[in-house]
């Protein structure tokens, strides 16, 4: 049987609280939020109950190094290298992954904790973008590949759509393709 743990991000203490916890200042602790029946975290701050709606579950699945893996956390699956977000869809933890949306089962993988989306809000954007790059090089490297022309057309055309979402210079994308056409000569 899986531990039941929470943890919610504290904005005004700007860090994660897990719950059971107490610092003295706050006694964090899980409670019913009659205001807009939810569950949440609490703290009882100097006689005033305060609610952190961001609960976030512990799946009962560590990370490779031995860290418990929260809804909320971004990882890496270390057998394919895809980043994804740990969410709760349909009564299962799911990985979202940040490339293409698309989800899978998280005890179907291993993974590496990256970060997570309230301490690191930046972080899937960033590896949406090193995605996509990473996609624009390979992309480039077939093109020097002697194939078909329609073939070679097609991935000309990816590579300049790829180029134009992470805001190339149209002239510095059609440099790169007549660098790696040249390659074939």
């Amino acid at each position: 049987m899986r531990k039941i743990k929470f943890r919610a991000w504290d904005d005004d203490a700007e860090k994660m609280v897990y719950s059971p916890c107490g610092n003295g200042e706050r006694d964090y602790y899980i409670g019913w939020n009659g205001d807009d029946g939810t569950w949440s975290m609490m703290y009882d701050h100097r006689g005033k109950y305060n609610c952190l709606d961001n609960l976030m579950q512990y799946t009962g699945i560590d990370a490779e190094n031995g860290r418990e893996i929260y809804e909320g956390d971004i990882v890496e699956t270390l057998d394919h290298s895809e980043s994804a977000e740990v969410i709760f869809l349909d009564g299962a933890f799911m990985l979202k992954f940040i490339c293409d949306d698309s989800t899978g089962e998280l005890p179907n993988y291993l993974v590496r904790i990256l970060g997570n989306i309230y301490e690191n809000p930046n972080l899937p954007a960033e590896l949406e973008r090193a995605d996509m790059e990473e996609r624009y090089r390979y992309l480039l490297g077939r093109l020097n590949i002697k194939g078909d022309m329609d073939e070679q057309a097609t991935i000309a055309g990816n590579v300049r759509r790829i180029g134009k979402e992470l805001g190339y210079d149209k002239a510095k994308v059609q440099q790169d393709i007549q660098a790696e056409y040249n390659k074939l000569k």
